[in-house]
């Protein structure tokens, strides 16, 4: 019997599209949020998140996990590389309805960009 095997493959271009995606320019020095989530209905996620030292023109990637308890949250960063120096710190938190990414930038003209993909409750 010969079998057919179908499967769905996506092309490059639709690659681009899975996730969640947002970009912030950061304008200060202290602890930013960058993207936040509910934690009524979220509970995980994973972000590839991109800064960029726009004024010294560092760049740094970074994967990132956070979960929550529905009281606080928890992150590991791994995967990280630099171009020459760390542009942003990233940290979670939780304030009473939502899950907070935070990023402290380096410089003060510093954008983040994201892809999340998240799992629910």
């Amino acid at each position: 019997f010969p079998v057919t095997i179908m499967a769905n493959v996506a092309t490059v271009a639709s690659l681009a599209n899975i996730g969640t995606t947002g970009s912030t320019t950061l304008t200060g020095n202290t602890s930013q949020v960058v993207d936040s989530l509910a934690l009524a209905t979220i509970r995980a996620a994973e972000y590839l998140i991109m800064a960029n030292n726009n004024t010294a023109n560092a760049q740094q990637v970074s994967k990132i996990l956070v979960i929550h308890d529905g009281t606080t949250a928890y992150v590991t960063e791994y995967g990280t590389m630099l171009t020459n120096t760390a542009v942003v710190t990233i940290t979670a938190g939780a304030n009473a309805t939502h899950l907070l990414v935070n990023c402290t930038p380096v410089s003060t003209n510093t954008t983040v960009k994201f892809t999340r993909f998240a799992l629910g409750v």
